[in-house]
């Protein structure tokens, strides 16, 4: 699943970073792989 998929689509941070949280929610065995892409949503775009 590519988070740049999502953006092309024209979601915004906020859409994606509520994905994140319903994701840590129902799959709190991968937390540990939601928080990196969380991490990923912060860093800036090229």
């Amino acid at each position: 699943m590519s988070w740049w998929f999502f953006t092309s689509r024209g979601l915004g941070f906020r859409e994606l970073y509520t994905v994140v949280l319903i994701a840590e929610m129902s799959a709190p065995v991968s937390k540990s792989n939601t928080t990196s892409l969380s991490f990923n949503l912060h860093k800036p775009r090229i």
